[in-house]
């Protein structure tokens, strides 16, 4: 609801706009709207486990579980990745298509055509949306690139497919291959560089613009099968090599492992949007651990409770890809105005938000729960409600920003601080900056005076109550309208 410049009040109480109000929130209660998880959207570093079964755990980035996704496939579900617009995109690695060839994500690579698996889409309140593309064959990672296209590997074949932003194919490409296919793959900043891993010993690299192979970028890696990867911005990258995590250098070497106890299936891996760490989790005991890149220490644990063979892909939220971007750093500030304010008067807040980039921020969205000592009088346009304000403020570009007005009316003296925090459906890298606070001093009315709507007083030849003053007015004006009538 949008009250815009309705700054006209009775003694700074709206009393019929608050009964309107009330009015026209009846029937959405009975309707009971609900976006999501209770109407919770992917945030920056929550964690998405691919626990098979056609589903997906989302938990906070404290391992806490927020709900379980759903794609009714059925089947094995792997590989997962976000596209600018913060949709989730699953693997389907068997359920889904139009048979299943019988193979497992960790097992050997099983012939029976095309059709075995699917893409399944959730928007970023975990809702699902539909399928994506067509012609997998064991479909088990999918990343994007910075035009916004999409490449599936696929485990049950030699082929990467390319597809547009709506699932229309755009190419295929043969790639040499070890025990199984093209497995997990990720894109190099080139945009042309992909490398992939195919249950061997090796990291093998493939040039997609020029559709040729390229020469390994490791070999002779020790765990019984090399898994996901993740290239690192600072070169080199990330393997999970079984019954260890490896991290290669820019050359391809061994330069760090990374493990934790009783654990020897490391399977599905990505990048924390902080930059310093990364997640992985193991088939065997369905654990799922945060390491430190540069100490390997662990930050982080928990478990699915989902038992061993269910757990084959791991996401998270903001997550960094080298050669995909898509993410946009927000930032927030609010202002106050004035301070000190009395009892009474208008409190404008003026709220700012900037996009640092890289990408730009699709789906804006300020939040502002209104504290109880004051009263909403208004809003900017695309703003909506009266006790928590949603202002949406659709896309910001790179390097923009937006401003927008809340305004209020305090009805009770002392310290009011009030918190608007901002998001988006792009991943945001740094949360810490996505919340801003104003404090405000609120002065009683003094005796005797009445509110100006601009932070001061005006004198009044009476204390008494406004009720009083409107009843004598009325009577006198009524008294008036008698004595003309007699004369």
């Amino acid at each position: 609801m949008i009250v815009s410049g309705a700054e006209t009040r009775v003694s700074g109480r709206p009393l019929l706009r608050v009964a309107w109000v009330v009015m026209a929130l009846v029937p959405l209660l009975a309707i009971g709207v609900s976006a999501g998880a209770a109407g919770q959207a992917f945030g920056t570093g929550d964690v998405f486990v691919a626990v098979s079964n056609g589903q997906v755990q989302w938990h906070n980035p404290d391992g806490s579980l927020v709900t379980t996704l759903n794609d009714g496939s059925g089947g094995f579900t792997t590989g997962m990745g976000f596209d600018a617009a913060g949709n989730l995109y699953v693997t389907d690695f068997s359920g889904g298509g139009a048979h299943t060839n019988g193979a497992t994500p960790n097992g050997p690579r099983v012939s029976g055509g095309k059709d075995v698996g699917a893409v399944s889409v959730f928007d970023n309140s975990g809702n699902l949306t539909g399928t994506f593309g067509s012609g997998f064959t064991n479909p088990e990672s999918i990343l994007f690139d910075k035009a916004g296209d999409a490449y599936v590997g696929n485990a049950g074949s030699d082929q990467i497919l390319k597809f547009d932003s709506n699932g229309n194919q755009l190419n295929s490409y043969s790639v040499a291959t070890e025990s199984r296919g093209a497995d997990w793959i990720d894109l190099a900043a080139d945009q042309c560089t992909m490398f992939y891993t195919s249950e061997g010993v090796s990291v093998k690299r493939f040039d997609v613009c020029a559709n040729a192979q390229l020469p390994d970028f490791a070999t002779g890696l020790t765990g019984d099968n090399a898994y996901a990867l993740r290239l690192l911005p600072t070169g080199g990258a990330l393997v999970a090599d079984t019954q260890q995590i490896v991290r290669l250098d820019a050359d391809g070497n061994v330069i760090q492992t990374y493990d934790a106890e009783g654990e020897d299936g490391w399977f599905a891996l990505n990048l924390d949007p902080n930059g310093t760490s990364f997640w992985s989790a193991d088939f065997n005991t369905a654990d799922v651990v945060k390491f430190d890149i540069a100490t390997g220490d662990v930050q982080e644990q928990f478990n699915t409770g989902t038992g061993s063979g269910t757990v084959f892909g791991l996401t998270v939220f903001g997550e960094i890809t080298v050669g995909g971007g898509g993410q946009a750093d927000l930032a927030i500030t609010k202002t106050d105005s004035p301070d000190p304010v009395l009892v009474g008067d208008l409190l404008t807040y003026v709220i700012h938000v900037t996009n640092a980039g890289p990408d730009d921020a699709a789906n804006v969205k300020v939040t502002d729960t209104l504290p109880s000592t004051v009263t909403f009088d208004s809003a900017s346009s695309g703003c909506s409600g009266t006790k928590t304000v949603t202002c949406s403020l659709g896309t910001i570009a790179n390097g923009e920003s937006a401003t927008l007005i809340i305004r209020v009316v305090p009805n009770k003296k002392g310290k009011v601080t009030n918190q608007a925090t901002v998001s988006s459906s792009t991943p945001d890298p740094v949360a810490a900056n996505n919340a801003a606070s104003a404090t405000t001093t609120v002065n009683p009315a003094p005796a005797g005076g009445v509110q100006t709507g601009a932070g001061g007083t005006a004198g009044r030849s009476s204390g008494l109550p406004t009720a009083v003053v409107v009843a004598l007015l009325l009577g006198t004006a009524a008294l008036g309208v008698r004595r003309r009538a007699r004369s």
